[in-house]
């Protein structure tokens, strides 16, 4: 085992200065940072203004720094001499003051060659925002003709990764696991026609030593989460076709099958026929028939928004009820600086002594507000309640364990305060229970860190939580030091000490936890990730390597 454990650790250094080399000779070639601010914000796109745009393409990715991480933020559609303007990519939430980097080529050999484009000016690229022109190439020409309808280039998103996981113990190499996992994700608009869009996100995992069961049963470790046809016959329009997760009727999750929706002015209606995926690995069950539909409204004006979804769906196995019930989702920003929603489900279908009835019982309820009055200062607080849902046909056998189906109900707050430039605290508190529990389950903690730390500009944190319930008491305490290197590497070491007491038997696990991390940007759109965490006990040790790997197009 140590042997073994020893040349891991050889080959993973081995690999990082291999990396280290490729990224430093891309470094040299790299890394012309420029800064830019927040003009305007749509609804579809997001405009910085910069000095000069000389380098910067469609496609390329803007971020903003935050604990000295860089965290991607818009991605570039239009391009003026100036000014660019794209979509959101991530969540944070982007003001006017916000510094907005961009990286360009800056080497000498690319000097005098930078990409030059039309200087169509900030209003020009808002005449494309309304109406509705989603991207324009460099050196293109936009002609403003209110009688000619722009016809926009076909647009291509992906992401593929592949992640290692491996875990080692010492107490034999029959409890040793090496996992992979191989990730796909593609939007393409346009697809064959221009009424036409496709969208697919998969899945595929498995143990290598288990390698055999893939063979027999793929549906396992194949998990299609995504798996689209979409059409729109006019604006207000739409049909899906295949594996779809609508988000206005999310809670059902993804349905195989064909789903309509048609907008009819601030209203939206929708309707879905299909199939629920297989309970049990996640395939197409054609048993599992379902239908339904749903009733929308959308408000917008003055950069506020109101949204109430209300929906009601039937679900079988072989033609049998299965479950049937009604959705109601709200959201709302109404409030400046304030996000409000709510959903519930109700279930009206129940069986007694074998026989179906109409039923109305609450079966969950969820509520979050969100307070973000500035970067200074943010609030989250969250209600949730619910039950197991009862499929009756699903879980006949199961029926009499789940009657006794207590309302599990849960409240949690969270807030993140920045009280200087640099620092930044945050505290969080939970508490859950249900009937016929000995004690509530409860936690709180937080966390403290301070971002480019005079000393070698390191970012350190600390973080403390603390779990109380019926079965168990402990606490988890720990620190990680954060340094960023360059443009291209962030490396982070970090400790954790955990203890748990077991009130059943005043059994205690205490755990010395050691983490490594490091992130690096080998070429644009390629990153690799190398994870390393060590569980040391008082006789067994546990170590844990996660490799990923991802590119982006």
């Amino acid at each position: 085992m140590k042997n073994r454990n020893k040349y891991i650790l050889q080959l993973i250094i081995l690999i990082v200065l291999l990396l280290s080399q490729i990224l430093f000779s891309q470094i040299k070639k790299t890394n012309i940072e420029k800064h830019g601010t927040i003009s305007f914000q749509s609804s579809q796109n997001i405009y910085v203004n910069f000095s000069n745009t000389d380098g910067i393409k469609p496609n390329d990715t803007l971020y903003v720094k935050e604990k000295n991480k860089l965290i991607p933020v818009i991605r570039v559609k239009y391009i003026s001499a100036a000014s660019c303007a794209g979509e959101s990519i991530g969540l944070q939430n982007l003001n006017k003051k916000e510094d907005i980097i961009a990286f360009v080529d800056g080497t000498e050999e690319n000097k005098g060659n930078e990409i030059k484009v039309r200087p169509f000016a900030i209003d020009t690229l808002a005449f494309m925002e309304q109406n509705n022109i989603s991207e324009v190439q460099n050196n293109s020409k936009v002609e403003i003709d209110n009688n000619k309808k722009y016809v926009p280039d076909n647009n291509l998103k992906g992401r593929f990764s592949v992640q290692s996981i491996s875990s080692l113990e010492n107490s034999g190499s029959a409890y040793d696991v090496q996992r992979w996992r191989y990730s796909f994700y593609l939007n393409k608009n346009e697809f064959i026609d221009s009424k036409l869009s496709f969208s697919n996100y998969m899945v595929f995992a498995y143990t290598a030593n288990e390698w055999s069961d893939v063979k027999t049963n793929l549906n396992k470790n194949l998990k299609i989460y995504d798996l689209t046809l979409s059409y729109n016959p006019d604006d207000k329009t739409t049909f899906w076709l295949g594996r779809h997760l609508n988000n206005k009727i999310g809670n059902i999750g993804a349905s195989d099958g064909l789903q309509i929706e048609r907008q009819l002015g601030s209203f939206y209606a929708g309707f879905i026929i299909g199939s629920r995926p297989d309970y049990n690995d996640y395939s197409y069950n054609i048993k599992l028939f379902q239908y339904g539909g749903y009733i929308a409204k959308i408000d917008k004006g003055n950069g506020t928004y109101v949204e109430n979804v209300l929906g009601a769906f039937q679900q079988t196995n072989n033609m049998k009820t299965d479950r049937r019930f009604l959705y109601f989702q709200h959201s709302n920003n109404l409030i400046t600086n304030t996000n409000f929603f709510f959903s519930t489900e109700i279930d009206l279908y129940k069986k007694d002594k074998n026989i179906g009835k109409t039923d109305f019982n609450l079966t969950s309820l969820y509520m979050s507000l969100r307070v973000a009055p500035g970067r200074a200062f943010s609030f989250t607080t969250t209600y949730d309640a619910r039950r197991n849902v009862i499929y009756y046909e699903t879980y006949k056998f199961l029926i009499d364990t789940l009657f006794q189906n207590e309302l599990r109900q849960g409240l949690r707050f969270s807030t993140n305060i920045r009280p200087f430039n640099k620092l930044f605290l945050g505290l969080n508190a939970g508490y859950r229970f249900k009937s016929g529990d000995i004690s509530p389950s409860k936690n709180y903690g937080g966390y403290l860190s301070y971002s480019s730390s005079p000393i070698w500009g390191l970012t350190p944190s600390i973080s403390f939580t603390k779990i109380i319930s019926s079965y168990v008491d402990g606490t988890d305490f720990g620190g990680k030091l954060n340094k960023y290197l360059y443009n291209n590497i962030d490396l982070s070491l970090g400790y954790r000490k955990l203890t748990y007491k077991f009130t059943s038997n005043n059994a205690k696990i205490e755990q010395d936890i050691f983490t490594t991390d490091l992130s690096i940007l080998l070429i644009k759109n390629l990153s690799l990730s190398i994870n390393y965490e060590g569980v040391f006990e008082n006789s067994n040790t546990f170590s844990r390597f996660f490799i990923d790997l991802t590119t982006r197009f």
